[in-house]
């Protein structure tokens, strides 16, 4: 029995925007809110829309963790433009709170 090959879809070469995340469009005027942003790519995904110009806010369990992810990236972003919210993302009522 002929078994069928999918015909693999064409990868985008040109366009208007080539996705790089070492070099992200202008996000000013934007703001982000990125969970996780205490660690690893949530981390790096807050720093770098800092530096692309974004309000970030980030998120996160531990007000603890958050402060220190905030001081890094105004390290690494001078003027970066930040805010935190504590959020239990498993828990209802946690963002209930986080949204009010």
């Amino acid at each position: 029995m002929p078994t069928s090959v999918p015909t693999p879809r064409p990868t985008p070469t040109s366009g208007p925007t080539t996705w790089d995340p070492a070099h992200l469009p202008d996000q000013t005027g934007r703001t982000h809110v990125v969970t996780g942003a205490t660690a690893g790519i949530g981390y790096f995904a807050a720093e770098q829309l800092a530096a692309a110009g974004a309000h970030v806010v980030l998120a996160s369990r531990s007000a603890t963790k958050l402060a220190t992810a905030v001081a890094a990236i105004e390290r690494e972003v001078p003027g970066a433009r930040l805010d935190t919210v504590v959020i239990d993302l498993a828990s209802l009522a946690s963002v209930a709170g986080a949204a009010t």
